[in-house]
């Protein structure tokens, strides 16, 4: 509904009549309800006047639609009224309009007039208003298009050609095209005005299918044609075939097929990969395995390419793959690759010989027989073995040939050739040669096997025999009960003796032993002997040992003393001291000693009991021995030796701020196209740290006054050249690089670190 007063906005207009001062009030009304249908309109308009404070007037109206008068009234006005009054109303007025194709402007127009006099009147006053509105064309659905035709005009453009269906009323306002690829899903391609008929599709790939339809649209809504024709672009070309052997007559080519419109995959094969054969199809899609059956070819080997094809309506075809690698189909093999006994190899005369080689087949096909052959005259005539058919053709290698068939130093030659599906052998491999030789005799004459040794040295000697050459080297190794070698020695040459001394190895009182000889001929065969005995002698008197720990400048102090020998025991000759270490490692300390000598250990292990051992020893190397421990107390700190002959000490309590580190030597090696390095890790580690503490000048921290722990000995360690003795508690001494900070080193304390590196063990010399 729509609806307005007038003439003005109040919608009132005062009116002076005939007789002056006699005046009144007049205002209108007008509206319209507008119903809109599917083929016409209603059009309900209305319009009504009023009038206040007068009397004896006229008015008259009339109502209007499109210049048609739908209604019309007159009346006069006869009272006094304080406030409005209707005096002419038109009441709802309907008229019908026929919707067209088009829209419609309809004009409703309300017109009043205001007369007098009574009698007769003149209407000298006249009021309108109008509305102007819309009756809209009447539009329908329209009309589905024809269905679409797609014609393929390249791998890259399909033209796509349809008909309209407009109709009265149901005008096409645009036209929208779709499309699918490879059977997926719809999608919007392109909007094209009303008046298209055709599309040109500039958006397709090789290798992929399409089909469209069209949609008309309008106000009213949408119509969908048919689905169109597809559209099959040129096929994508197959991956390299991989030819493969699968029967005597039979090529399975496999390779990777990217085609998506193909109906057919094409083949050619090619003896020599320049030549090719006619094409062979194999309809189908998705084809990723072919089997041919070539034949025989005259090279051996056969090549192949294959291409996708699209046959209808038009025929299309994909690139040719590249070729293949030649694929055999049957073929005598190549000669065979001769693996035992290698060429040059000796052989023992005891025994059986195993001969081996590798079968190398040009057509894939495994052996299925074999000639061997040897020759003792240098070619000259051959002595043929076969494999027996059906049982060992598929063997290869020959067990269980006797060595003895041939004489002591000779050298023989040997070949094989092998057979594959095909009828023909191979060639026969290059001979490979080999030597019979008997193996050396060895047998130890002393010490016997059973005999007991009472002194030293120890005499060892064996005997010798080779027929096939001379003895080139002797490994001699004695090992204890328990199977541990406890000394060994490789001997060069022919020599088939040798005297084992004390000063090299002392045999172990009352202890078993087992003597292995094993010698070497220039034959290179190898043969082994061994002999037990026993270590059963009389011993010197047992030396005596005293031990003074020098806990000020960490030392031990020994005196060695020869025993009292009793009346069967043997003279002691001279005088040995060994430390044993925490680690168990054993280090001398000293030989050769004289009775009552002194030697000073400065570089004990603090902090832990430590075991001294003195020996006596007479002039045959027999000993005895006697243990005894001394103990070196560190109070925590670490020991520094350095100066001449490492007799300078300096000591340093360390605060918990100390450090140390252990790291094996790596080698990084990086290589192109690898994101990570190589790491190599040595042998060599590096062991390295640091001590700090506070120190006093001129006064050390243990009891002893003149104790080398005050600053003054921690300076003479700044200014030292040359290597330091390091020693940690319950440690192994090493030598070390070592740098000394001090802080505030003119005060009477100062704060001291030392840092170091290990360079290598020390030798740990006494003396």
């Amino acid at each position: 509904m729509a609806e307005k007063w007038f003439p003005s906005e109040e919608g009132s207009q005062g009116i002076g009549g005939i007789n002056p001062g006699v005046w009144g009030y007049f205002r209108g009304r007008v509206g319209y309800y507008l119903v809109v249908g599917d083929t016409q309109a209603t059009v309900e308009a209305w319009a009504l006047g009023q009038w206040q404070k007068s009397y004896d007037r006229w008015m008259r109206g009339r109502l209007e639609v499109n210049g048609a008068v739908v209604w019309s009234g007159e009346t006069r006005m006869t009272s006094l009224y304080a406030s409005w009054h209707e005096w002419l109303n038109s009441g709802l007025r309907t008229v019908t309009i026929a919707r067209t194709a088009t829209d419609q402007t309809i004009l409703i127009k309300a017109v009043f007039e205001i007369g007098t006099p009574y009698q007769s009147p003149t209407y000298d006053r006249a009021f309108e208003s109008t509305y102007t509105l819309v009756v809209p064309a009447r539009v329908v659905v329209p009309t589905a298009p024809g269905t679409p035709v797609a014609t393929r005009a390249s791998d890259n453009r399909n033209d796509v050609a349809w008909t309209r269906s407009v109709t009265a009323y149901g005008a096409y306002q645009s036209q929208r095209v779709s499309r699918r690829i490879d059977n997926g899903g719809w999608a919007d391609l392109v909007n094209v005005p009303g008046t298209a008929t055709s599309y040109i599709d500039t958006g397709t790939q090789a290798n992929h299918y399409y089909a469209y339809r069209v949609v008309a649209q309008n106000s009213a809504g949408s119509a969908t044609s048919g689905t169109s024709n597809t559209v099959y672009n040129t096929p994508a070309a197959p991956g390299t075939p991989t030819g493969a052997r699968v029967s005597d007559t039979q090529i399975r080519l496999t390779f990777a097929n990217p085609g998506i419109t193909q109906t057919a995959t094409e083949y050619q094969r090619s003896a020599d990969g320049a030549a090719w054969s006619a094409s062979v199809t194999v309809s189908g899609q998705g084809i990723v395995q072919i089997v041919d059956l070539p034949g025989s070819s005259p090279s051996g080997a056969w090549h192949y390419r294959v291409r996708n094809a699209r046959m209808s309506p038009t025929a299309l075809y994909s690139a040719w793959s590249q070729a293949s690698e030649g694929v055999v189909v049957e073929t005598p093999p190549a000669a065979p690759t001769l693996l035992s006994p290698a060429n040059g190899a000796v052989v023992s005369m005891a025994g059986s010989l195993h001969f081996a080689w590798q079968h190398n087949p040009r057509d894939g096909s495994a052996q299925t027989a074999w000639d061997l052959r040897y020759s003792t005259d240098n070619g000259a005539t051959w002595a043929v073995v076969s494999s027996s058919p059906g049982v060992n053709g598929t063997d290869q290698h020959l067990d269980v040939f006797p060595v003895s068939l041939w004489d002591v130093n000779a050298t023989v030659l040997w070949q094989a050739r092998t057979r594959g599906v095909h009828a023909g052998y191979s060639e026969y491999a290059s001979a490979h040669g080999f030597t019979v030789r008997q193996v050396p005799q060895a047998s130890i004459t002393s010490p016997l096997s059973g005999s007991v040794i009472t002194d030293m040295p120890l005499d060892i000697s064996w005997s010798y025999s080779d027929v096939s050459g001379s003895q080139q080297l002797a490994w001699l190794e004695i090992t204890d009960s328990e199977g541990q070698a406890v000394w060994s020695k490789a001997l060069s040459g022919a020599a088939t003796s040798y005297l084992l001394g004390a000063d090299e190895f002392l045999l172990t009182n009352m202890q078993s032993y087992t003597l292995t000889v094993e010698v070497t001929s220039t034959s290179t065969l190898s043969a082994q002997t061994s002999s037990a005995f026993a270590a059963d002698y009389v011993e010197p008197a047992a030396p005596e040992l005293a031990l003074e720990a020098d806990t000020r400048l960490a030392l031990v102090n020994a005196v060695l003393f020869a025993g009292a020998a009793g009346p069967s025991q043997p003279q002691a000759m001279s005088l040995g001291l060994y430390r044993r270490n925490p680690d168990g490692t054993v280090v001398s300390l000293g030989q050769g000693l004289a009775n009552g000598a002194s030697v000073i250990d400065r570089f004990v292990p603090t902090s832990i009991g430590i075991d001294y051992i003195a020996v006596a020893m007479t002039a045959t190397g027999v000993s005895s021995q006697t243990v005894k421990q001394a103990y070196v107390e560190s109070f925590g700190a670490d020991i520094w030796n350095f100066g001449e002959g490492y007799e300078q000490v300096a000591k340093l309590v360390a605060n918990p701020s100390q450090s140390r580190s252990v790291a094996f030597d790596t080698h990084y090696f990086f290589t192109a196209g690898e994101e990570d390095p190589l790491v190599f890790y040595g042998t060599n580690v590096t062991y390295k740290g640091s001590r700090s503490g506070t120190v006093k000048r001129h006064e050390g921290i243990w009891p002893d006054a003149d104790d080398p722990s005050s600053l003054d000995d921690i300076e003479r360690l700044a200014w030292a050249r040359g290597d330091t003795v390091m020693r940690l508690p319950g440690k192994r001494a090493f030598l070390a690089d070592v740098t000394v900070s001090i802080t505030d080193p003119l005060q009477s304390t100062a704060d001291v670190t030392v840092s170091f590196q290990k360079v290598r063990e020390h030798d740990e010399l006494a003396i």
